[in-house]
C-alpha cells in the first residue's frame, strides 16, 4: 500500500511538472507570435570534441514570420522562407539553396522561438540563474531523434521577461552549441 501511495504521488508530480513546462512554452510562443519582428544579438559557442573544434562568434538575428537575416562575423544568411542565400564575406561567395532542399532537420532562427510546438517532448528541469537572471530550464527532446542532427535542446527562459535567455543544442555526434 505504501508503494502505491509513493507511485501515485510520483505520477502526480510528473503530471504537474509537464503542465508547468507546457504553460511556460505556451506563454513563450504567445509572446513570440505577438511580435511582427524579432531582433536579437547573441554569442554562439560551438564545441566539437571529435573534431577538436572550439569556435565562438557574435551575431545578430532579425526575423519576420518565416523570413530572417542572420549576421555572423564572416557570414550573412538571408532567408525569405523559400530561398536561402549564404554570403561568405571572406571568399566573397554566395551559395543559394531552396529552403525545402535544406530539410526539416535544419534549425532555423525563426523556428527556434516555437520549435517545441511540433514533434517535441519537453520537461521542466527546474529553475537556475543565467547571467544574473532567474530562468526556467526546459529540456526539449525530438519525438524522432534519428531524424534530427541533435538529440536535446536545453532552453533557459527568463522567468521575469518570459524570453529566451540561453539555448544549448546537443548534437547526436557529440557537438554542443550554446547561444546566449
Amino acid at each position: 500500500m505504501k508503494t502505491l501511495h509513493i507511485l501515485v504521488a510520483l505520477l502526480c508530480t510528473l503530471s504537474i511538472q509537464a503542465q508547468t513546462s507546457q504553460k511556460i512554452l505556451d506563454d513563450l510562443s504567445k509572446k513570440a507570435k505577438s511580435f511582427s519582428t524579432i531582433e536579437a544579438s547573441f554569442t554562439s559557442h560551438l564545441v566539437d570534441q571529435q573534431s577538436d573544434l572550439d569556435i565562438e562568434q557574435k551575431g545578430q538575428i532579425r526575423t519576420k514570420g518565416s523570413k530572417y537575416v542572420l549576421t555572423l562575423e564572416d557570414l550573412v544568411v538571408y532567408n525569405d522562407g523559400e530561398t536561402q542565400w549564404v554570403y561568405d564575406k571572406r571568399s566573397n561567395e554566395c551559395v543559394v539553396d531552396y529552403v525545402e532542399d535544406l530539410g526539416e532537420d535544419a534549425l532555423s532562427p525563426s523556428s527556434l522561438f516555437t520549435i517545441w510546438e511540433n514533434d517535441f517532448k519537453h520537461e521542466l528541469a527546474g529553475e537556475t540563474t543565467v547571467n544574473g537572471k532567474v530562468c526556467y530550464e526546459i529540456r526539449l527532446f525530438p519525438n524522432k531523434p534519428q531524424e534530427k542532427p541533435f538529440h536535446t535542446i536545453i532552453m533557459y527562459v527568463d522567468k521575469a521577461k518570459m524570453e529566451i535567455a540561453k539555448v544549448i543544442v546537443k548534437g547526436r555526434e557529440g557537438d554542443v552549441t550554446t547561444y546566449e
